[in-house]
């Protein structure tokens, strides 16, 4: 009889260890995936700074080697003002350290002062080592 109860007892032990193992992991997932997502939401803000303000060094700077678009940097029409207000950046909260290896995507979402409606600024971001670049980017409404 003692050994069928000592039996269930390491159960119990080995059951709530398990289970304090899987919390302490989900908290160093979350904080991996908080980090990950700092550091994109980083890039994502020096990025869309260097491409509003018009500086292409900037840009050129956060792009990834297998980069092959088009460099550019924000040009409103002739004779409209360069001023954007940035709304939000989306996109950031689906990074994380389980699909930082394939390529992300983030938008910045923007109104140029002289329009009514929002325009995107379309990213995808991959992981190289030295960190997050841009692998594409480009504008939509």
């Amino acid at each position: 009889m003692k050994k069928k109860n000592d039996r269930k007892y390491g159960m119990v032990l080995a059951v709530i260890g398990f289970v304090i193992l899987m919390i302490v992991a989900c908290v160093f997932i979350e904080k991996g995936n908080e980090k990950v997502r700092e550091e994109a939401k980083a890039i994502a803000d020096r990025f869309s700074d260097a491409y509003f303000s018009g500086n292409i060094d900037g840009v050129k700077a956060y792009l990834a080697e297998s980069f092959a678009g088009e460099l550019e940097c924000y040009h409103p029409n002739e004779g409209e003002s360069a001023e954007v207000e940035i709304i939000q950046v989306k996109g950031l909260q689906d990074i994380n350290i389980f699909n930082m290896r394939n390529p992300c995507h983030f938008s910045v979402e923007f109104r140029a002062v002289y329009e009514d409606s929002l325009t995107y600024l379309e990213t995808n971001i991959v992981r190289e080592k030295s960190g997050w670049k841009i692998k594409s980017y480009g504008l939509e409404k």
